[in-house]
């Protein structure tokens, strides 16, 4: 028997994985919502992750633009 190991820590699985699990389970739930209508909490937490995600990821590239004006400020004042 061919088994496959499942990643059931959020934290280290991709967000690409995350969205695709997402899609998965919105396609589901719209396709027979009697019988996949109780996974709409596994899809809300799985969105409420990627948004955390994103967030973070937006708040690093905004510190990292950030670091990169400080440098370039640094620079051309000791230029100067």
């Amino acid at each position: 028997m061919n088994t496959k190991n499942i990643n059931t820590d959020k934290n280290n699985v991709d967000i690409g994985e995350l969205r695709q699990c997402a899609a998965f389970l919105a396609e589901l739930i719209v396709s027979d919502p009697d019988k996949y209508g109780p996974l709409m909490i596994m899809y809300e937490r799985y969105a409420r992750e990627i948004e955390t995600r994103e967030n973070n990821l937006s708040k690093l590239d905004l510190l990292r633009l950030q670091v990169e004006k400080n440098k370039a400020a640094a620079a051309s004042s000791n230029s100067s």
